[in-house]
């Protein structure tokens, strides 16, 4: 078994670059504009539109005070052009999520108003058909990037990481 884990550490090690490679300077352009910055008292999360007034996110977000933006590039760039912030009437969670498990981690949020539909601000295509085990699958999401670390120290920190996992697996 400590050989499995220790090959799981090492691709992982092996594709820190590729989870890493968000550029925090990057302000051109539109980003994914179905994403939905969730902002709360505690930390952010982040949901996807799927209509003019749902959001999907994980039910684990634990979101007090929760305001959510859209139509952002940047979320700790607070003079974004084109955004939209909108308050929630209510969260429904799937009846059988539990803090406990990773399954059914699903929360629909209900926002007050209906949200301008436009460049920025657009709904995520829902899949039309079912996800294989073999399929290849897209995660967009923000580098989570408002403690103002540099992207080196970050890598530091993970290597850093994934050494003391290692030397307490060779135990």
């Amino acid at each position: 078994m400590d050989i499995v884990i220790k090959l799981i550490l090492f691709w992982a090690f092996l594709h820190l670059p590729v989870a890493l490679a968000f550029d925090p300077e990057y302000t051109n352009g539109v980003s994914t504009p179905y994403l939905a910055y969730l902002r709360s008292d505690y930390l952010p999360c982040v949901g996807v539109l799927i209509h003019p007034l749902w959001v999907l996110t994980a039910a684990h977000c634990n979101l007090p005070e929760l305001s959510v933006v859209l139509g952002v590039t940047n979320p700790s760039n607070p003079s974004e052009n084109h955004v939209q912030q909108v308050g929630y009437e209510k969260m429904i969670y799937h009846p059988r999520f539990s803090v406990l498990g990773i399954d059914d981690d699903l929360l629909l949020i209900k926002l007050k108003k209906n949200v301008e539909l436009n460049d920025y601000v657009k709904l995520m295509r829902m899949p039309t058909a079912p996800v294989f085990v073999d399929d290849m699958c897209t995660v967009s999401t923000w580098a989570y990037n408002s403690c103002d670390i540099k992207l080196d120290e970050v890598v530091s920190v993970l290597l850093g990481a994934v050494a003391v996992l290692m030397d307490i697996l060779v135990v």
